[in-house]
């Protein structure tokens, strides 16, 4: 889940253009989303990737924890 926001500014190319990439030896094909402020964008992207990180650990923790108290109990 936290891939949809580390390559937010960057853009996919598709396979012919992967292909492409590899005679372009200026580097001419490297494309990039376009952001008004993209440093904004970027640390918003990075702080929900943390946030998305953080909800998985506690529910793995939780789930983890409920099955050690089913064994206890």
């Amino acid at each position: 889940m936290e891939d949809m926001y580390s390559d937010f500014l960057y853009a996919r190319p598709s396979f012919l253009e992967g292909i492409a990439r590899i005679a372009d030896m200026g580097g001419t094909l490297n494309e990039y989303n376009a952001s008004d402020n993209p440093d904004t964008v970027a640390l918003t992207m990075d702080w929900l990737a943390v946030g998305c990180a953080m909800r998985q650990a506690i529910g793995d923790f939780e789930a983890a924890d409920s099955d050690e108290l089913e064994l206890v109990g």
